[in-house]
């Protein structure tokens, strides 16, 4: 399983967690309840930066979309190269900071 897989499992239980806490059966059960809330708040940071890699990931899509249909206009295309390359420069430095997230989380175990 490849790192994104990972993320995308932790952000799967991220989802699950936040259902699991609003069940009234769980939030009756203090310990329970406790624990689950300990878990989603251990990957919450890792699970907001998911997020946004993923939407710097679709800004990428987005910018070489705008770059193919810019039509000759050279400051569409202009203007969407900049993003493109400003998307770019973004999708490094979050998948630096996954891999951080994702070291220590396997560290912690």
């Amino acid at each position: 399983m490849n790192i994104y897989d990972q993320l995308q499992a932790v952000e799967d239980r991220y989802e699950e967690l936040g259902e699991l806490l609003s069940d009234p059966d769980v939030v009756s059960d203090t310990k329970r309840f406790m624990e689950l809330s300990k878990e989603e708040a251990s990957t919450r940071d890792t699970v907001t930066a998911y997020r946004e890699y993923k939407q710097v990931l679709q800004n990428i899509v987005d910018a070489e979309e705008m770059i193919k249909e810019s039509g000759g206009d050279a400051d569409l295309e202009e203007m969407a190269k900049q993003e493109l390359k400003d998307a770019k420069a973004e999708k490094e430095e979050y998948e630096e900071k996954l891999k951080i997230l994702a070291s220590s989380k396997r560290s912690k175990r």
